[in-house]
């Protein structure tokens, strides 16, 4: 993975599960694996500080042109099984967008549609030539480069200042009486996921007491089902959506410009 290009002077905004939304300003950064959105200006509160979209589990990716406004790209993101970073998008898609509020977009948009091409047709291990010339710093021999576009490119790897890693928790918010899922983390059904309530917060920072509602599978979760639990960590509970929002596979033929 290598870094591609900085874009600043960007809107971000993101929905979750339950209509939920998180909005900041600030910039993203492009490696030839993701796109990670970084708040450094202002965001809608304290605990969201960036967001990371994976480019190979985007989907309906689309770049808007509207008559009034600034240009913006839009999209969806699956969330991963295993990472629980990915707990607040209730386990499906989340739409996106990234509003340019800067300059043009023609140098990142010839850059990420060849991204997005060699991630689709990427065999095996072998990088595409756009990601071989980020790797050897020859981006500006491969890129095309929009004098309107202000994005910066990486023509040599970047390395971390001692001292400047920060970890920020977020905090995902739940009502009593909302439906919520909780993951299986032992016995029979690891790793599934079985359908319980919210009854309210629990005894520490970041749990939540819950009933999980009664069913037959897996042994009837070990036990457990129709009964009360406390002290469910908030890693292992995910916001409840419908499977009919779960989108096949996309390619890279699907991408639209409006």
């Amino acid at each position: 993975e290598a870094f591609v290009l900085k874009r600043q002077g960007i809107d971000f905004e993101c929905t979750l599960a339950q209509g939920r939304t998180l909005w900041g300003r600030g910039v993203f950064f492009m490696s030839t694996k993701r796109i990670v959105f970084v708040s450094s200006v202002k965001s809608c509160r304290p605990d969201f500080k960036s967001f990371e979209i994976p480019l190979a589990s985007v989907c309906d990716q689309k770049f808007n042109q509207p008559i009034f406004g600034a240009n913006y790209l839009s999209g969806r993101v699956r969330p991963s099984d295993t990472d629980p970073a990915s707990a607040p998008l209730g386990g499906i898609p989340a739409p996106w967008s990234l509003t340019f509020n800067e300059g043009g977009c023609g140098t990142f948009l010839g850059i990420w549609y060849k991204i997005l091409a060699e991630l689709h047709q990427q065999d095996g291990d072998t990088p595409g030539p756009l990601t071989q010339a980020a790797e050897q710093g020859n981006l500006n021999n491969v890129a095309y480069v929009d004098p309107s576009d202000p994005s910066v490119l990486y023509l040599s790897q970047p390395a971390a200042a001692p001292g400047t890693h920060e970890r920020t928790d977020f905090e995902l918010a739940y009502e009593a009486g909302e439906l919520a899922e909780v993951v299986i983390l032992e016995g029979v059904g690891t790793g599934n996921w079985v359908k319980c309530q919210i009854l309210g917060p629990g005894s520490t920072p970041g749990t939540w007491n819950i009933h999980i509602e009664p069913t037959t599978d897996y042994n009837s979760v070990d036990g457990f089902a129709d009964k009360d639990v406390p002290d469910i960590k908030a890693e292992h509970l995910r916001k409840r959506g419908r499977s009919d929002e779960r989108p096949g596979s996309c390619t890279v033929q699907g991408c639209m410009i409006s």
